[in-house]
């Protein structure tokens, strides 16, 4: 991430925090969509938590919450967001997005 060298210049402050959300590559969902080619996905960078929390915790305190359960089915996507607090309980890795906080 070449942003990462910057960080502190932009922030300008010793005890900032810098959120982002980037694709999970762990994810059947987003590979399935970076495979088509006319999707906004075939052109994302993924990374997975591990690799994520390794490049950038050099540069601070690394918080990192898996969130984007996504139902398959169009009638049923009113219970993403029950499916996603549940498989956050027991520890899911795999769901499609990663939301990150890095305390500088």
């Amino acid at each position: 991430m070449p942003w990462a060298k910057d960080i502190y210049s932009v922030t300008n402050q010793s005890k900032a925090s810098l959120l982002f959300d980037v694709l999970n590559s762990l994810s059947s969902y987003t590979q399935k969509r970076q495979n088509n080619a006319e999707s906004v996905y075939a052109h994302a960078q993924l990374f997975s938590p591990q690799h994520l929390r390794n490049f950038i915790e050099q540069y601070g305190t690394v918080k990192i919450r898996i969130y984007g359960f996504v139902i398959r089915n169009k009638l049923l996507i009113w219970l993403s967001p029950f499916w996603d607090f549940l498989l956050r309980l027991v520890g899911r890795k795999k769901d499609a997005f990663i939301a990150v906080e890095l305390q500088l």
